[in-house]
Formats: C-alpha cells, sequence, structure tokens
C-alpha cells in the first residue's frame, strides 16, 4: 500500500506537457499570393512563358505559363539567392535569370529549365561589375555591365558573352570609364549593338547618345559613335533597343518626351523622332534588365502605363505609330503598374502588378495578360502570383459543448465551430469580415464575441466586434463599430463581457451586451507626468476582473532618443465597471524593464506573468531576459517579492492559463520562430519537461485556452510544406495535456 503510494508522487513529480493533438483549422485554400507582388521580368521559350515576381520585400518566385495562359507553378518556384531587380532571357537550352548583388555590384545568375527546376545557381560570372542590360539571340546570352573605378563616377561599359550552359565566352570592352554607365543591348540578326546615355551634365542639360556594335570576338567599330545630342529639362532615361532582324529601333526619352527612332544596322543613320504617346514605359530599368521592345515579325511592341490602364503601341519598322490599344484597366486609380511583355511569337503575355480594389491595404499582385501579337485582342487574364493562402492569428474560446475557432487567411476573417476534439463541426467556415485580423474571441455565456481591428494603409483606425451562435446556424449578427480605436484583449466570466481598447495612448474598458453591442465605457489610465498605458490584458474571477497593462516612461532625459522603460500595473474593476482600485496596484515596479502582461484566475487569487529585463552588466554588458510571475490577491493586493517570482530565462510574449487544477504556460524563448510550453503545480515550483513549437510565423503570444481539467488547447500558425506549394503557413490548435511519465520504482 505504502509502495503504490510512493510510486504515485514520483508519476505526479515527472509529469510533462505532451501534445494530445494538432489540429489544423482550415484546409489550404489557394488564391493570390498574401504580401505584396511585383513583377520583374519575363521570357518565352519560343512555347511558354516564365515570369519572376517578388513575393513581399525579399523573396523572389518564377511561374512558368504554357501557351494557353495556364499557370504550371502554383505558389511559384522559390528562386533562392535572388536579391534584386532582374532579367531572364531564353538561351536555348534554359530560362538565365541575371542580377547585381553588393557593393561593389558582383553579376550574378541562375538557370531555370522548362520543367520549372533550378539548373544551377545562383553563381556570381563577373566580380566588382553591374548588369544593366541582358539579351540572348538563342544561343549566346550577353550581359551589358559597367564597372565602377575610380575616380568615382566614372563608369566602364562591357559586355559579358555567356554559351547556352551559362559559361563564360569572352568579355568585351565597349567603352573606357566615363560619367554615365547605363546602357541597353539589342541583337539584329548579324551582330550586338549598346546604346548608352553619355555627356550628361546636371549643370547642362545636354547629353548624347552614343552606341557601337560588337560580337563575341570584340568591336565591330574603332570607337564609340555618336547618335545624337539632344537637351532635356528632366533626368534622362537610358535608351531601350530593339531589332526587326536587320535595322534598330531606339527609344529614348528626352526634352520631347518618349521618342523612338530607327538606327540602321551599322549605326551610321538615324532616323527622326517618332513621338509616343505620353505613357510610362518602364525605361529606366528599375525592375527588368531586358529591353521593354519587342519584334514580333511584323512590327515592333512597346507597352506602358498611365495608372488606370495599360497599353500596348505598334510601331512600324520606322518607330512611327500605328496603333494602341488599351488591354487592361485598373479598378481605381493608380491599381496597376510595371507591364513585363514576352511574346512566342504567336503570342505575347503582359505581365503586370495590380490591385483590384479600391482598398489601399489590400497588397498587389502579379497577373499575366494573354494578348494576340497580331491584333493586340485579348485572350484570357491569369493570376501569375498564385500561391495557398497564408493562415495566420488564429485564436479558440471555449463555449463548453463546443469551441469557436477564429483565424485570418489571405486577408479575409474567418470562424468555424470545433468539438472539443478539434474535429469540426462546420462543414463550410463563415467569413467574418473581407479584411481583418482577429484581436480576441470569447464565449459570453450564451454566444460568442469575435474582436477584430479595422485598418487603414496599415494604421488600425477602429475596432469591429460580432456575435457568432453557439448553437445553430453558423452566421454572424449584431456586434458593433467604434472609429478611432483599436482593441487590445476581451475577457467574459459568461454573465459580463469586457472588452479593453485603446485611443490616443488612453486605455478604456467597455461591457459589451449580449449581441456584442457596447453597453457603458470606463477610463482606466491615460499618459500623464509618469508615463503612459501600452498594451493590456485581462482576466476575468469572481465577479471581478483585473486589467493589467505596461506604463512605459523615460527613466532618464539623456540619450537621443531618451531611452524608455516599462512597468506593470493594474486595476480590478467590478461587471458594472466600477474601478476598485482608483489608483491602481503596482504589480511590478523593480527599476527592471518589465512588459508583455498576461494574466489568469485560479479561483482565488490572479497571476501575473511579465517579460522582466535587467540592465546589462560587466562583462559580457548583456541583457538577460526573465519569465517572472507574480500574484494579485481577490482584494488587490501584489504578493510576494516586488519584482516577481523567476520561473524561466527568455520570456516574451507570454500566455498563460489555468484548468483547474495546474497553470499551462507558453512564451517565446528569444530563439527566433520558437516557443516553450510548460506547466506550473505553483508559481515558484519547478517546471515539467518543457514542449518547443518552432518554424512559428509571427512573433506574437500564443494564447492558451483551458478546454476541460487536464487540457488546454494552445493556438498558433507555423509554416509547414504541403504539395505542391512547397512552404505554407497554417493555423493550428495543439491541444496539450499533463500525462504522468511512469518510472521504475525499487
Amino acid at each position: 500500500m505504502h509502495r503504490n503510494v510512493w510510486r504515485l508522487v514520483l508519476i505526479l513529480f515527472v509529469a510533462m506537457v505532451v501534445t494530445a493533438g494538432e489540429v489544423p483549422l482550415a484546409p489550404v485554400v489557394e488564391g493570390a499570393a498574401v504580401l505584396s507582388q511585383t513583377v520583374e521580368s519575363g521570357a518565352s521559350d519560343g512555347t511558354d512563358y516564365l515570369f519572376v515576381w517578388t513575393d513581399g520585400w525579399y523573396t523572389r518566385r518564377a511561374t512558368r505559363v504554357t501557351r494557353d495562359g495556364e499557370v504550371l507553378d502554383h505558389g511559384g518556384i522559390l528562386l533562392p539567392g535572388l536579391s534584386s531587380r532582374n532579367g531572364v532571357v531564353w538561351s536555348g537550352t534554359s530560362y538565365v535569370i541575371v542580377w547585381g548583388e553588393g557593393y561593389p555590384s558582383m553579376v550574378k545568375m541562375m538557370r531555370v529549365g522548362r520543367d520549372g527546376t533550378i539548373v544551377d545557381g545562383p553563381r556570381t560570372v563577373k566580380e566588382e561589375a553591374a548588369p544593366v542590360s541582358v539579351t540572348s539571340n538563342g544561343s549566346h546570352v550577353v550581359i551589358g555591365y559597367h564597372t565602377h573605378q575610380s575616380p568615382y563616377g566614372a563608369f566602364g561599359k562591357a559586355a559579358l558573352f555567356l554559351d547556352s550552359d551559362g559559361r563564360i565566352v569572352s568579355d568585351v570592352v565597349l567603352d573606357e570609364p566615363t560619367n554615365h554607365g547605363v546602357m541597353n543591348v539589342g541583337w539584329n540578326g548579324t551582330h550586338f549593338a549598346a546604346v548608352w546615355i553619355d555627356d550628361l551634365d546636371p549643370a547642362d542639360p545636354e547629353y548624347a547618345v552614343e552606341g557601337r556594335r560588337f560580337h563575341a570576338g570584340g568591336t565591330l567599330d574603332p570607337a564609340p559613335r555618336r547618335l545624337l545630342t539632344d537637351s532635356a529639362a528632366e533626368y534622362v532615361v537610358p535608351p531601350a533597343l530593339a531589332s526587326d532582324g536587320n535595322n534598330f529601333l531606339m527609344i529614348t526619352r528626352g526634352s520631347g518626351g518618349q521618342v523612338a527612332r530607327q538606327l540602321n544596322a551599322d549605326l551610321r543613320t538615324v532616323g527622326p523622332a517618332q513621338i509616343l504617346p505620353a505613357l510610362d514605359y518602364e525605361l529606366l530599368p528599375q525592375l527588368n534588365l531586358a529591353s521593354p521592345i519587342l519584334w514580333n515579325g511584323m512590327h515592333y511592341l512597346i507597352a506602358g502605363h498611365d495608372g488606370s490602364a495599360i497599353s500596348a503601341v505598334r510601331l512600324d519598322r520606322d518607330g512611327r505609330m500605328f496603333d494602341v490599344d488599351a488591354i487592361e484597366y485598373a479598378a481605381s486609380p493608380g491599381s496597376l503598374a510595371n507591364p513585363v511583355v514576352a511574346t512566342n511569337g504567336r503570342d505575347l503575355l503582359v505581365g503586370w502588378t495590380g490591385r483590384f480594389s479600391a482598398d489601399p491595404d489590400i497588397g498587389t499582385d502579379v497577373f499575366g495578360t494573354l494578348v494576340s501579337a497580331t491584333t493586340l485582342n485579348r485572350r484570357s487574364r491569369t493570376l501569375l502570383s498564385v500561391s495557398a493562402q497564408h493562415q495566420r492569428r488564429p485564436l479558440l474560446a471555449s463555449g463548453g459543448t463546443n469551441l469557436l475557432a477564429v483565424w485570418q487567411q489571405g486577408v479575409a476573417l474567418y470562424a468555424r465551430r470545433l468539438a472539443q476534439d478539434g474535429s469540426p463541426l462546420d462543414a463550410v467556415r463563415l467569413r467574418l469580415a473581407e479584411r481583418g485580423t482577429p484581436t480576441a474571441v470569447v464565449f459570453n455565456g450564451s454566444d460568442y464575441i469575435v474582436v477584430w481591428p479595422r485598418t487603414v494603409d496599415n494604421n488600425v483606425t477602429g475596432l469591429f466586434t460580432a456575435r457568432v451562435p453557439r448553437d445553430g446556424p453558423l452566421r454572424v449578427d449584431g456586434g458593433t463599430t467604434l472609429a478611432n480605436a483599436a482593441p487590445l484583449a476581451a475577457a467574459s466570466d459568461g454573465v459580463t463581457t469586457l472588452l479593453l481598447w485603446e485611443s490616443e495612448s488612453v486605455l478604456y474598458a467597455s461591457r459589451l451586451a449580449a449581441d456584442g453591442s457596447v453597453a457603458a465605457t470606463v477610463t482606466l489610465a491615460r499618459p500623464n507626468d509618469d508615463g503612459w498605458p501600452n498594451g493590456a490584458a485581462i482576466a476575468a474571477g469572481a465577479g471581478q476582473f483585473l486589467v493589467v497593462w505596461e506604463e512605459v516612461y523615460m527613466p532618464s532625459p539623456y540619450g537621443s532618443p531618451p531611452p524608455q522603460s516599462a512597468r506593470i500595473r493594474g486595476t480590478r474593476l467590478s461587471a458594472e465597471l466600477v474601478p476598485l482600485d482608483p489608483n491602481g496596484i503596482d504589480i511590478v515596479d523593480s527599476g527592471r524593464d518589465s512588459r508583455y502582461p498576461a494574466v489568469t484566475w485560479n479561483g482565488r487569487e490572479w497571476l501575473v506573468l511579465f517579460n522582466t529585463v535587467a540592465p546589462p552588466a560587466p562583462p559580457d554588458w548583456e541583457y538577460s531576459p526573465e519569465l517572472r510571475g507574480r500574484h494579485v490577491s481577490r482584494e488587490g493586493v501584489a504578493a510576494g517579492p516586488a519584482a516577481g517570482v523567476f520561473i524561466a530565462p527568455g520570456g516574451e510574449f507570454p500566455s498563460v492559463a489555468w484548468d483547474g487544477s495546474r497553470y499551462f504556460l507558453t512564451w517565446h524563448t528569444g530563439t527566433v520562430n520558437t516557443v516553450q510550453t510548460a506547466v506550473l503545480s505553483a508559481l515558484g515550483q519547478p517546471l515539467s519537461h518543457e514542449q518547443t513549437v518552432e518554424r512559428l510565423f509571427d512573433w506574437i503570444p500564443v494564447p492558451l485556452v483551458p478546454i476541460r481539467p487536464g487540457i488546454v488547447a494552445a493556438t498558433y500558425a507555423r509554416t509547414t510544406v504541403e504539395p505542391p506549394y512547397g512552404n505554407v503557413v497554417r493555423a493550428f490548435a495543439n491541444f496539450l495535456m499533463v500525462r504522468p511519465r511512469q518510472r521504475a520504482v525499487r
């Protein structure tokens, strides 16, 4: 008998947190990529196409498109190492992508096969060189580049020849260093030609255009030829160049706007200026290193835009315009740009960046419009930046008999009810809002209340609430809108529901009616000489609520800007919104920087968790963040050491929940995208074995919701690999429980 009791004690002591089950909240859904996308370059292998686009700020992807406009790469081909504007051409055996990187710049490249696989690269093909133009004659790829030598501002111009497999064939010097370096290269079926701006003096708006013919063996002209001079009142755009198989067509922008001129094959004769429509033709190679002009066998074509439409301009061999057609119209002014055109000889695929919404917070996507090369009739439009929709910021609430999960997918806000084991109860998810990132979801005793912010230009300008029923058909009704309000947190005891929100650094609490509308509001904290409120958490207990927040202050007037620190303050509220602590509660004011409060009620008292950082100390002078906690009694008295009780190292963005007999905790460890989970039987007791969740998408708290004694659900979004998309961000509910780990006892 005594031996069995001792065995039970050991089993409880080595209890550990285990995963009862990680449940995805929604299936992977295909749609427009999540962040803002921009098309950068495109090419054709004579049948199909490949376009390169940015996915957010730093990631580049490529998409193959068939001659009929079908996207082959859902989710895009990730192009590792591609870090800047680029050009893509068909070499005869593969697509060659060229870009510059670093300072002094180096020329880099990678090859992508017809099947979408990366053949080789990224690799460096030329040190201390900046690529400015790339073209191909079907057997050789030619990269026009400039050097940057002393004295500052002197650019040498040269052309690097690669064979179809990307091996260097030759390096041809085109001009000695001068004060301008950006150029464009064209091929006329016999030889290459390069054209560039020269003698551009900011004090004298006179400039010259020069050019030189060359091939892999060297230059064909003894010196660069001066093609023309002109004057301009604005910055002069480097010329663009194309060929009809014999002569060349050059487009420049100068004092007369955009003009086209024919150059004969030996660059000796320059035709008269032909004025083009006043469109933005992306002549300055900010995105695409390839020329924006195409020859389709019958005429030249260049695409431009004016913010409201993308137009294709057709020119004859002499550069005279004979046709201009709009091929795409904007949904709102300024919502499309950056047309990039590729042709397979039969059709044109115009890649462009667009936003089909007047909402400025909706990101841009990359579209491809298939157009007949001869008639400019549009065949189809295709979304090129296709991706699995990211799922972010999942939250969960328990209604006793079921759960409600809410999350952001793409830019919209969705909800679905789940059984207590996480299995879906609703076959179809509910779209709560066209845009939304959930802030809070609570159960008010009969229904669920969901809270999310309203944003304009990525700034929070208000908040929404809505009611979702626990039982019956899945629907949304009720709710309210508060202007100039940023939601922070919400809590309910099953009778009273309180919402915390902030406006102009003032912290408020509102009591919500059963339908989610605001019934009453009270001010909790204002900026004063001591500091200002920043962030907040709330928990219900014994007919009261405890609100905790950071109070940010300036510990010293010195420094530029002065350093900021924070302490943890709090106050209790009655169900009628009466502050029970008029002067507030100093929960943590130890001189250490204390932030990220989280709070829960254990049936007798509140536990407040926070992250605290001691000032750096010798010899390493490193910050030492710690997770700490402090109890607050029902009477509003903070117990224990003023700096709190140490729990664990690290401890940013903590969350805490009480399951009826123990605390479940989560916190970020300081390792990027990693969170730890643990259990405390009482504050200050040793932690159980810790579980880690990695590859989290957001650096935010991982909230915890008690399901039943012994089981708590954590919700988060993390990166998973989902064929055929590759890395996808999905929302999960992870059901955590304490399971005894038995150990043999002698």
